[in-house]
């Protein structure tokens, strides 16, 4: 069984409808046995929609809310709430079902190949991040806001977001990353690939969106595929 986690935190951009549809895409495209697990701070909402819930125990602002993911012992998938999924994402489920406890796996940034957090996923127990974290944060860290976003400051560096943070983080201690797009082909970003030509690309199984239009700002059911 694998865990597929999603995070809600009240008062952004989305809502229990993302939650809603990335339970049926991922019934209708997983192919895999699995249970959904939102982490959120309105779990009597959530949980309406016979979803599985974890209350947020930190009030850390924002995107930090990821950080609590790691209270999850693998195998664990995550998607970001304005991930589409459109076709069979069985080969990332198997992947991670086989990860070893040393190595993590991060999307391929659309524009600097960095890691990202969009995807992300982990065997095992990685629980040592999250205390980790909130060690920092209780002990020497300052979160302060920069344009939408909070970023942080604390004694082993600045960090822009989560996916800064952990990257940086398994680098110190030599944990391997692999990039999903390096598991299995079509993920695409909607920006990048898709938004101009206005057509899907006939292999996609993700669509990320990683910003503005969100998910349901952009119809993509009615693209036709481009061969």
């Amino acid at each position: 069984m694998i865990r597929v986690a999603c995070v809600l935190k009240y008062g952004g951009d989305y809502d229990c409808e993302y939650v809603k549809s990335l339970y049926v895409v991922l019934n209708r495209y997983s192919h895999l046995p699995l249970e959904l697990i939102c982490l959120t701070d309105i779990a009597s909402e959530v949980g309406k929609l016979g979803i599985q819930t974890q209350i947020l125990e930190e009030d850390w602002p924002g995107w930090w809310s990821k950080m609590e993911l790691f209270s999850l012992e693998g195998p664990v998938l995550y998607f970001d709430l304005d991930t589409a999924i459109v076709g069979d994402i069985r080969p990332l489920g198997d992947y991670i079902t086989k990860l070893p406890d040393d190595e993590f796996l991060m999307l391929r940034g659309f524009y600097k190949n960095d890691p990202c957090s969009g995807i992300m996923g982990w065997n095992g127990d990685w629980s040592w991040m999250k205390e980790e974290f909130r060690t920092y944060v209780e002990f020497s860290g300052h979160f302060y806001k920069r344009a939408e976003h909070y970023e942080l400051a604390c004694s082993v560096g600045q960090f822009r977001g989560d996916q800064n943070y952990i990257a940086r983080s398994l680098g110190r201690v030599r944990m391997k990353i692999t990039m999903a797009q390096d598991i299995m082909d079509g993920i695409y970003s909607y920006k990048v690939h898709i938004r101009e030509k206005n057509r899907m690309p006939a292999d996609a199984k993700i669509i990320c969106f990683h910003g503005k239009p969100r998910p349901a700002d952009a119809d993509i059911s009615n693209l036709k595929a481009v061969i």
